[in-house]
């Protein structure tokens, strides 16, 4: 079974990845390393709250989302997927 942190950590690359975001980038948007970052994301270091909440907002996602894990990634797609999608106005013109 998966520790928190790796499910976190996991939540965490697939969120920044469907952002287009690097860990360089997450990390000057939350004044962290990218080397912590990284070691969030394979689950070897487990973020306190504050971190948790800066990452969130960087990412523009709720904590929940963050600290959800797997089962929040399909609202997550959901959401992709329905902002890619033209809506029923867009569609009859």
């Amino acid at each position: 079974m998966a520790t928190v942190a790796e499910i976190f950590g996991s939540t965490l690359k697939w969120i920044r990845m469907q952002r287009g975001i690097t860990q360089k980038e997450l990390g000057a948007f939350t004044r962290l390393s990218h080397t912590f970052i990284g070691e969030m994301e394979r689950g070897l270091k487990a973020p306190n709250l504050e971190i948790v909440v800066a990452i969130a907002r960087a990412l523009h996602v709720g904590v929940d989302e963050m600290v959800a894990g797997f089962p929040t990634r399909q609202s997550i797609r959901e959401q992709v997927i329905a902002s890619e999608m033209p809506s029923a106005k867009q569609v009859d013109q």
